[in-house]
């Protein structure tokens, strides 16, 4: 049972341990720690000493990124270059990635995510007239709301594939031809080549039918494009025109959501259409 934690519980409690039961099987779990979740609680719990919720039939092993080493011996010219690959990967990572997302994705650490989700200051931010000829190219971001706030971010990259988010139309109770006027407009004043957008997108047909350069934004869990992001802002590579002010709160301001077991993986649903 790979990449287990992944799983929904009722996954495992509804019809995987009730087939091992009826057979009176084993299982072999393993899986990248995703804090303490139900796996956690269900297998990796069961197997450590001094736990309340130890259960001698469980056993647990513990290894990371960091222990994939050659065999002593072996001078295989494979192993080595795996191991050099192995190396610029780790330094790629303590360089790019969030401290926490770090620990859990190369050394097996059980941490939680909790409070801000992106920890924006000041150099995250820039003002003043923004000069579209130093840009290489430009695209937009729209994520659909009619009721509840809808948001187009320009995001103009430059030569060294820097992020600035230059421009947004932020705005609830508009409807589907008055987005597509907004969005036409901004993708004119931006130069944006494409617009992203989720392949859920209600109004998706009729911005295709405006003219607009619609493309289905590429589906990744909610933990990869926040990875994505924490990344870009960590390594200075992602900046917020100082005009962009709901961009900039709604960034600012996303939060982890508490649960009762302490801090789940889920971003609080709320005033986070431009996240």
């Amino acid at each position: 049972l790979t990449e287990a934690a992944r799983l929904k519980p009722e996954v495992w409690e509804g019809n995987l341990r009730p087939a091992l039961a009826e057979r009176r099987g084993w299982v072999i779990s393993d899986s990248t720690p995703l804090g303490p979740n139900w796996w956690h609680a269900e297998f990796w719990r069961r197997g450590l000493d001094g736990d309340a919720r130890r259960d001698p039939t469980y056993s647990d092993v513990h290894w990371t990124t960091l222990d994939n080493h050659p065999p002593p011996g072996c001078d295989d010219p494979a192993w080595a270059a795996e191991a050099a690959n192995l190396e610029a990967e780790v330094a790629w990572a303590h360089a790019h990635m969030d401290p926490v997302a770090l620990r859990r994705e190369y050394m097996a650490s059980f941490e939680a995510f909790a409070g801000q989700v992106y920890a924006l200051d000041e150099g995250h931010v820039f003002s003043g007239p923004v000069h579209r000829d130093r840009y290489r190219r430009a695209f937009a971001g729209f994520d659909h709301g009619s009721r509840s706030p809808g948001c187009l971010l320009i995001v103009a990259e430059d030569s060294d594939r820097r992020w600035d988010v230059v421009a947004e139309h932020y705005a609830s109770g508009l409807l589907a031809r008055s987005w597509c006027e907004a969005a036409s407009r901004r993708c004119r004043e931006g130069r944006a080549e494409i617009l992203w957008t989720d392949p859920a997108n209600p109004i998706k047909a009729d911005m295709s039918d405006a003219g607009l350069p619609v493309a289905d934004a590429e589906v990744k869990s909610v933990l990869e494009g926040i990875q994505s992001v924490r990344s870009r802002l960590d390594g200075h590579r992602l900046r917020i025109h100082a005009s962009c002010a709901n961009a900039r709160r709604e960034l600012g301001g996303y939060r982890w959501r508490e649960t009762v077991a302490g801090h789940g993986d889920v971003p609080v649903k709320t005033n986070d259409h431009a996240c």
